[in-house]
């Protein structure tokens, strides 16, 4: 037995395969069929006769109602596709417009700063960091070893200005250093469009944000301090 309908509600659906079986109905008849109320017919009856899928006649004082040709349902969705073919032009543009808003996710906790680290590695794309302390070797020193061979493995672009020296980063790491006063107090890694702000202390918490003007205005922040920071 046909389920659905392309194009037809679920009410829609019920009263024109009431009326295929019935034939010729009166909305009393139908409304023994389906269960439905009389009100609610004659609300579905007007919007199947828009879609000139019913139409109806009158006998005496009773309306009597009728499937039109089921072949209608083309010329139904035919007219919808050259609707939706003239529309979605302006709701791709407005999608667009939507997708570059900004977009703010909070992470807390030792759990929550893994789920944002992983989304460096995720997006896989050229990252620059500055602010960085070594707070991720002292608080998550394994997964910061899993972290950089990540990153080595990927072949990722990353250039991070520390506010105090460490051990030497392979490649393709590349480290400088910057006295503390020169930095903002968070440790801030961008990437792709994203903007990912990182506390440590009292307690881990990080903000990821991910807008493409926030995140430019980063990198042009990123590349005057890199030129002073020391190698």
């Amino acid at each position: 037995m046909i389920e659905t309908i392309p194009g037809l509600t679920k009410p829609e659906y019920t009263i024109y395969m009431a009326l295929l079986k019935l034939k010729n109905a009166s909305v009393r008849d139908i409304a023994k069929e389906t269960g439905f109320h009389r009100t609610n017919i004659y609300d579905i009856m007007e919007k199947l006769k828009e879609k000139g899928l019913v139409s109806f006649y009158k006998e005496g004082n009773t309306n009597y109602f009728k499937c039109a040709n089921p072949k209608n349902l083309y010329n139904y969705l035919d007219e919808q596709k050259a609707m939706l073919d003239k529309i979605t032009p302006q709701l791709s543009e407005l999608y667009k417009k939507l997708k570059e808003e900004t977009e703010i996710e909070i992470f807390k906790g030792r759990q929550g700063l893994l789920s944002a680290f992983k989304d460096i590695l995720r997006e896989n794309k050229p990252t620059y960091a500055f602010g960085v302390s070594a707070k991720l070797k002292e608080y998550m020193p394994i997964f910061r070893e899993q972290f950089i061979q990540t990153v080595v493995k990927q072949k990722m672009p990353y250039k991070l200005i520390y506010t105090r020296r460490i051990t030497k980063l392979p490649k393709p790491m590349e480290m400088k250093i910057l006295k503390k006063e020169f930095v903002s107090p968070m440790e801030v890694h961008f990437y792709g469009n994203k903007t990912l702000q990182i506390i440590w202390e009292p307690d881990m918490r990080a903000i990821l944000i991910n807008s493409k003007k926030f995140t430019e205005a980063y990198k042009k922040h990123f590349v005057f301090l890199w030129k002073i920071a020391k190698k």
